[in-house]
């Protein structure tokens, strides 16, 4: 417990900064309670806290999978070794708070009721800001997409192509160089993302910020840079709602009647299963979706909503939990990312301004005519913190020692925490992506 970002005082009973323990403990429990109301994908997350003074980097290392075995042992001889691959992922904490400045000052005598709604309001605020950057860094980096309206043809999904391979070509970590299957359209698969299926970038994904076709070859080009430089062979996936036909790629917009349905569900759990999702407890993926998603599948018969679930299922909801559908455990976020759709131009799709991580998912707006819901299994993400820190209140008084406050005129309340959220397997986790 940090009590109020001072040192606590055991002869007066309060801190430095002028709030009594006690104050400071219902003054925290406002605010931590507001903030866990609003976390519902970090729920899913795999934590891995960094040691206090173990630096500000922390290393994620994930194996690749192991090829299944085809032929059988001869007697009396040893196997050949299997060789297994995996690759690291390096991330920097990122440093997230705020704060508001009061002209009156905050009472230090007993339980004041507008520093509770503020505590309150911070824990809101703090909540929905860790909720929304783990949902833009797996939304532009963590994922592959399909189009919710299944409109599904000579691909792996509607909007998926699939079989690219890398050329010979020499290649960077944020150019990717293939030989064309075909001649495409500039700056077609813009907004779009690309997913590696083999080599060292096995299970990344990127947001594509720019393409150039021919007939011969064609260029891939990302902002933020792979972990590795793609190699020669290396196959990947790409895929964008801009376009549902893989074997022409021509522009098919979508639009506000392009809905998640029982048939989008069924092509969504296929792609898990495919890529070998693991699911979460019971057998079923977690699918996150928006206020505003759900009302296309509600009124199907398999639905089953929370009134049917069993007295011991009841007691183990996630946050958020409305129901279970075509394998999923349907919960829903107060913090959906949309953004505008993409489509054949140079707009659109979740956004990647440069190469800082934290620009991930530039071009979120509140009222995007694209929602992506997500769909995943187990360890698509991960979310690492300073071991022992998590979100605190810090409320300060003005004080003797306070030289930016020499008239006392102020006080202030806010919130810091420092943290990152990592996308892990990209191929483990679907966006969907729908007009409504």
């Amino acid at each position: 417990m940090a009590w109020a970002g001072g040192v606590w005082n055991a002869t007066y009973g309060v801190s430095t900064d002028g709030i009594g323990m006690g104050m400071q403990i219902y003054y925290d429990k406002k605010f931590l309670s507001r903030v866990s109301e609003n976390l519902f994908m970090e729920q899913f997350a795999q934590k891995r806290p960094i040691p206090q003074g173990g630096g500000k980097q922390i290393r994620f290392f994930r194996y690749h999978d192991i090829p299944t075995l085809t032929s059988t042992l001869t007697e009396g001889t040893n196997p050949d070794p299997t060789t297994v691959t995996g690759h690291e992922l390096t991330r920097t904490l990122e440093e997230w708070g705020g704060f508001s400045q009061h002209s009156s000052l905050i009472s230090r005598t007993h339980i004041d009721r507008g520093l509770s709604n503020l505590s309150e309001l911070w824990g809101d605020n703090a909540g929905r800001t860790r909720e929304l950057r783990i949902l833009k860094e797996v939304v532009t980096n963590g994922c592959h997409t399909i189009r919710a309206d299944n409109a599904n043809t000579g691909g792996i999904a509607s909007g998926v192509k699939g079989g690219l391979q890398v050329g010979a070509t020499s290649t960077s970590t944020t150019t990717v160089i293939y030989s064309a299957t075909a001649a495409l359209t500039n700056d077609l698969m813009i907004g779009g993302h690309i997913t590696f299926t083999s080599g060292k970038n096995y299970g990344q994904s990127r947001y594509i910020s720019d393409n150039a076709s021919a007939a011969a070859e064609s260029t891939i080009t990302v902002t933020l840079p792979f972990e590795n430089a793609p190699a020669a062979g290396d196959t990947f996936i790409v895929s964008s709602p801009a376009w549902s036909n893989a074997t022409t790629m021509a522009a098919d917009a979508m639009d506000t009647s392009d809905v998640i349905t029982h048939k989008t569900m069924t092509k969504l759990w296929e792609r898990l299963k495919s890529t070998k999702a693991a699911p979460f407890s019971g057998g079923y993926y977690t699918f996150i979706i928006g206020p505003t998603v759900h009302a296309g599948f509600l009124s199907d018969g398999t639905w089953i909503g929370l009134q049917q679930y069993t007295p011991g299922q009841s007691s183990k909801l996630y946050n958020g939990e409305i129901g279970k559908y075509m394998g999923f455990r349907i919960v829903t976020t107060t913090m959906p990312f949309r953004c505008t759709l993409p489509t054949t131009v140079t707009t659109g799709g979740p956004g990647q301004t440069n190469t800082t991580w934290s620009t991930s998912g530039a071009n979120y707006s509140e009222t995007g005519t694209g929602h992506y819901s997500l769909g995943f299994g187990q360890e698509a993400f991960g979310v690492t913190m300073l071991q022992g820190l998590g979100p605190k209140i810090i409320v300060k008084n003005p004080g003797p020692n306070d030289t930016s406050n020499p008239l006392n005129r102020f006080s202030t309340v806010g919130w810091e925490l420092p943290m990152v959220p990592v996308a892990l397997n990209a191929l483990w986790c679907v966006a969907v992506v729908s007009g409504a």
